[in-house]
Order: C-alpha cells, then structure tokens, then sequence
C-alpha cells in the first residue's frame, strides 16, 4: 500500500481493453460516450502513475487527472500518438503556472501547459456524434 487518490481518466474506446488490463482487476470502465470509456478510481495507489505511463509507453489514446497525495500534486495528463503530457494542476482550474518570488511565470510551465493543452484538443476532436 502507499499514497493512494482518486483518478479519472477518458480512453478512446478501441484502446480501452487493453487499458482496463494495465490498470489491473476490479475496475469496471463506465459505458462507452461519444467514442471514449471512462475510467474512475477511487483510491488509485500512487495516482496510478505507472499504469499511466505504461498506458502512454503503449501507444493508447486517453486524457484524465489524479488528484493530489501526500507526495504529489494534483496533475492532469494525456496521450495521444506516441505524444505524452503531464502539468500540475489544480480542481476546477485546469493546468497551473508556477511563478518565481517575483511573481514571473515560469517559461517551461508555459510551454508545458500549452502543449498539454494542444494535446488534449487533438484527442477531444476524436470524439464521435
């Protein structure tokens, strides 16, 4: 057992059996909406960041969030096309910027939360009537 918090995360459906088998036994996928499963843990150990990653390592299609631990921030992230992103995050806000003691944004937080956001936009455009 460590840190465990809750995680959603939206598959494109012909990536969605091989994703419930990374994530492991005992969670059912929602039914299939516009062309994505979703999937929700309530107490994914560690933020199921391995199985996230493992899912993006395997060429699937997905975009969700963990929310934040004893050890880790509350992140958002996608996959797409050999494409993998992940930003901080905050409930209800979306991707967060961090700021140096001068109150300047920092650059790579930009870039990041840019390309996550053109990431998810691309995978969003996949969703079907």
């Amino acid at each position: 057992m460590g840190d465990r918090t809750f995680v959603s995360v939206e598959v494109l459906e012909k990536d969605s059996a091989r994703f419930q088998e990374i994530l492991g036994e005992g969670i059912e996928p929602c039914e299939p909406d516009q062309g994505f499963v979703l999937f929700e843990v309530p107490e994914a150990n560690w933020g199921a960041q391995d199985e996230i990653h493992e899912a993006a390592e395997a060429g699937l299609t997905f975009h969700g969030f963990h929310g934040e631990g004893d050890n880790y921030p509350m992140m958002e992230f996608a996959s797409h096309a050999g494409e993998f992103r992940e930003v901080i995050s905050a409930k209800d806000v979306g991707p967060v910027v961090r700021v140096d003691e001068d109150g300047n944004p920092w650059p790579s937080d930009i870039d990041h939360a840019r390309a996550y956001c053109a990431l998810v936009k691309r995978i969003k455009s996949l969703r079907t009537p």
